[in-house]
C-alpha cells in the first residue's frame, strides 16, 4: 500500500485584470442528478458572482461540461475580457480541447463550448480541488434548504479555499 502524502493547497490569486471562475460538477450515479457550482471573484479575491444547480445528467464529465458552459456564458454576460477557469476535471478539458467525437452524448455540448472560446476573449483553464460540488450535492439531498442558505454556502466556501490546509494524497 502506498504512503499517503499531504500537500498544502490553497485558493490563488488571478494575476491583475483576470476574473477567476471556480467551478466543480458532481453526480450521484444511482439517481442521474447532478449538481454545479461556481464562484466568480476578481483579482483581489472578492466574490463578483455565483450560482448552484441540479441537472439530470449520464455522467460526472456532462456536469462538468455544464459548469465550463455555463461559467463562460455567465463571464461573457458580465462583459469580462480575462478569465481563467479552474476546472479539476482533466477528462472534461480534454474532451474540448481535441474536440474529436462528433458522436458522443456531450459533442453538443463541447462544439457550444468551443465556439465560447472563439470568441474575443482570453480564457485559460487552470485545475482545482472538487469540494465544491460534492458540496452542491447538498442541493440535490435538501434542495429546500439549499435555497434558503444558498447566498451563506457561498460564502462559507469562499472562506474554505481562501483557508490553506493540508489534504491527503
Amino acid at each position: 500500500m502506498p504512503k499517503k502524502q499531504e500537500l498544502l493547497i490553497s485558493w490563488c490569486f488571478p494575476a491583475r485584470g483576470v476574473i477567476k471562475v471556480n467551478m466543480d460538477g458532481s453526480l450521484i450515479y444511482a439517481t442521474g442528478l447532478a449538481a454545479v457550482g461556481e464562484l466568480i471573484r476578481d483579482d483581489a479575491g472578492v466574490r463578483v458572482g455565483g450560482f448552484a444547480f441540479n441537472i439530470r445528467c449520464r455522467s460526472v464529465v456532462m456536469a462538468e461540461l455544464w459548469g465550463i458552459y455555463t461559467g463562460l456564458i455567465l463571464a461573457w454576460d458580465d462583459w469580462f475580457q480575462n478569465v481563467e477557469l479552474e476546472v479539476d476535471s482533466k477528462i472534461a478539458v480534454d474532451m474540448i480541447n481535441a474536440d474529436n467525437e462528433p458522436t458522443s452524448p456531450n459533442s453538443q455540448l463541447i462544439h457550444s463550448i468551443i465556439f465560447l472560446l472563439q470568441w474575443p476573449w482570453r480564457v485559460r483553464f487552470l485545475r482545482c480541488a472538487d469540494w465544491l460540488a460534492n458540496s452542491a450535492q447538498l442541493h440535490i439531498l435538501l434542495s429546500w434548504v439549499f435555497i434558503i442558505f444558498q447566498r451563506l454556502f457561498l460564502i462559507i466556501w469562499h472562506l474554505w479555499v481562501t483557508t490553506s490546509r493540508f489534504i491527503r494524497m
